[in-house]
């Protein structure tokens, strides 16, 4: 039950945190945590009681198959209020229901298919898993899992907490965190409002909730924070490989009608910074050409140049967004203030990456393919970007 003791027998983990009797032992706090954990995010290695039973596959838990997206407030209880999403995306309150403790006979099968809920309370208080934990007098010294509760994932609309993207079949299913990208370059498919966009996102409903409260003057936050979290897992769901967790404040008027143009012209610019980066890496890699350097060396370097590229943009980022006001500022100026800052950061990156490319690079194989050359390409691509919001491939 104790995710700080993942290890065994032959591979121990490095600097685990608990040891000694507490390796067999859990107080009730650390219990109830992790509980909540196995239920919401538990791996798919959980095998069925019984073998060959032909059972249905439980995969991870509930909040392991979406992307998890919640409003934060400066305390728990306005986090949990900011979260209760009380009507649909028409204005309708949902329908009563009822959460898994308040059951008159609570499902007890392992592994069992149930229609999705119409409620968000049940949503809420979905059981994944079924868990019994084995207890002493002074605390929690085992337990047994089995699978619990599976629902369908697509158009499971009831869901409030994940954002959405359209797949290959026609279908709206979750839009999973990736761990390597940084959350605002998903501020579209968070933010944006559906029907803004191309139409292959949709945004949470607690992000549409929220935006309603601004809407009607009953947000009385001047910012407001949006916040993700998540598990990545390898091997069909079998074992975690890394977690996500990350934030954005921003001026609680963006979510507001006043500010859906803004978000808007703030998802493009995103896209635009996006290009910058693809310009960037065209550079690292042409550079790498000119030394004589292998596909594979290329493809692992200009990666790195990338990551590294988003990690300088990033809090610069955060700050200019903490900062725009839709009810003061002017759309365009901000907007190329951004533009600007984006600019200026990625052609540092690629006037340090020509300094450190080496005489090699600055000889090339001639006068016309050279660092040089390939640097004085590289502005010319940024600048087609950010001031005329065109990037050739």
């Amino acid at each position: 039950l104790n995710g700080e003791l993942s290890e065994s027998d032959n591979k121990p983990r490095l600097f685990t945190t608990v040891g000694g009797q507490y390796r067999e032992h859990m107080s009730y706090s650390e219990a109830a945590r992790w509980l909540l954990y196995l239920n919401a995010y538990d791996d798919s290695s959980s095998k069925p009681s019984v073998r060959g039973a032909n059972m249905a596959s439980s995969g991870v838990g509930w909040l392991g198959k979406i992307g998890f997206v919640y409003v934060r407030g400066n305390n728990l209880f306005e986090t949990l209020m900011l979260n209760l999403v009380l009507a649909d995306e028409n204005g309708r309150p949902f329908p009563d229901g009822k959460a898994a403790w308040e059951l008159i006979q609570p499902r007890t099968e392992e592994r069992a298919v149930v229609p999705l809920p119409s409620s968000p309370l049940e949503m809420l208080t979905l059981q994944s898993r079924r868990i019994l934990l084995k207890r002493d007098d002074e605390g929690v010294i085992g337990y047994r899992l089995l699978g619990g509760d599976i629902v369908p994932r697509e158009n499971a609309f009831t869901e409030q907490m994940t954002a959405w993207k359209f797949n290959e079949d026609n279908q709206w299913v979750p839009r999973l965190h990736d761990p390597s990208r940084v959350m605002w370059r998903d501020y579209s498919s968070l933010l944006v409002k559906s029907g803004s966009d191309d139409g292959h996102y949709r945004e949470p409903g607690v992000v549409m909730w929220v935006s309603n409260l601004a809407d009607d003057n009953y947000l009385p936050y001047g910012k407001i924070t949006i916040a993700i979290a998540g598990v990545k897992y390898v091997s069909k769901g079998s074992s975690v490989d890394d977690l996500v967790q990350d934030y954005l404040s921003l001026n609680s008027s963006l979510l507001s009608a006043v500010g859906d143009s803004w978000s808007y012209r703030i998802g493009l610019g995103i896209e635009k910074t996006d290009l910058t980066v693809k310009v960037l890496s065209a550079f690292v890699k042409n550079l790498m050409k000119i030394c004589g350097s292998g596909d594979d060396n290329i493809s692992a370097i200009s990666g790195n140049v990338r990551a590294e590229a988003y990690y300088e943009l990033d809090q610069p980022f955060r700050r200019w967004l903490s900062s725009v006001d839709p009810e003061k500022d002017d759309l365009e100026t901000k907007m190329n203030e951004w533009m600007a800052i984006a600019e200026r950061t990625v052609l540092e990156s690629g006037k340090k990456l020509l300094q450190n490319s080496g005489e090699k690079a600055f000889v090339g194989k001639d006068m016309k393919n050279n660092s040089l050359v390939a640097y004085r390409k590289f502005r010319a691509g940024v600048f087609k970007v950010t001031r005329e919001g065109e990037v050739n491939d």
